[in-house]
């Protein structure tokens, strides 16, 4: 929205027209300036401060060092997930084979 003050249509002389045209402008001032204040109390605080580049650069900063943490709580999933699939594998995963015998008795009906 474009904002329109009172310029080229200022009345000579000085009189009470050109008065209410000056209030009249320092009105839409204030309003646009009441408008970019209350704009500015939303904004997060790193936005408030002078120097943009060092806040984008802390927030890289954040993102890099959660990749790097997410990334190795992957790999320790990953490697916990091979040696899981490896005892299954090679029969000596207790858990798992527990469970196969059981369903395999449930499914024959030795055991409910």
């Amino acid at each position: 929205m474009t904002v329109k003050l009172h310029t080229d249509d200022f009345k000579i002389p000085l009189d009470a027209t050109f008065r209410q045209y000056l209030v009249a402008n320092f009105k839409v001032i204030e309003q646009e300036m009441n408008k970019f204040e209350t704009f500015y109390a939303t904004l997060p605080d790193y936005a408030k401060t002078k120097d943009l580049t060092e806040a984008l650069a802390e927030i890289n900063q954040q993102i890099t060092d959660f990749k790097r943490d997410i990334s190795a709580v992957i790999d320790q999933d990953n490697q916990q997930l091979i040696e899981r699939i490896n005892r299954i594998v090679l029969g000596t995963d207790n858990e798992m084979v527990e469970q196969v015998v059981t369903q395999i008795l449930k499914d024959k009906g030795v055991i409910d």
